[in-house]
């Protein structure tokens, strides 16, 4: 079990889990048995915080507009900055996906990124994470206005 192995990290380290599924539960649970009884006994010894959510790309997307949002929302507010499109799109097949941001600014060159993701995927997953990508683009550009549009 991996507990074992990184008995120092666990240790030192707090853990979130985050998922759809009740593992605490589960877990706290003092009637289970089989495999999960020999796990809750395992993992008894950390300290785990159990933390539902039903799509962690959706927070992550959440938590990023939240940082980005003016405190204060006034409709005659006039921006200086110049309005950046993100075009995005995900391909996902049997053999991987891939990904691809093109960044298009008012003037200038457009900067391109694509990357094949290296996890087993869906096609919204894949979807998620170029919309991210391109996002945390733009805000290490320092660019704070954006138009996000995609073909799906």
């Amino acid at each position: 079990m991996a507990s074992r192995k990184l008995k120092h990290y666990f240790q030192a380290h707090p853990i979130k889990v985050l998922s759809a599924q009740p593992f605490e539960a589960l877990f706290r649970n003092s009637e289970a048995i089989g495999r999960i009884g020999k796990w809750a006994t395992e993992l008894n010894e950390y300290v785990i915080d159990f933390e539902h959510r039903s799509v962690k790309k959706s927070q992550a997307l959440v938590d990023f507009i939240t940082n980005w949002t003016p405190v204060v929302f006034d409709t005659t507010l006039q921006f200086d900055e110049p309005t950046w499109t993100v075009h995005y799109d995900g391909a996902w097949g049997m053999s991987g996906a891939g990904i691809s941001a093109i960044l298009t600014p008012l003037n200038g060159p457009k900067l391109r990124y694509s990357t094949r993701l290296e996890f087993l995927t869906t096609t919204n997953i894949a979807e998620y994470e170029i919309v991210l990508l391109g996002l945390q683009k733009l805000r290490t550009l320092g660019i704070r206005r954006c138009v996000v549009k995609s073909d799906s």
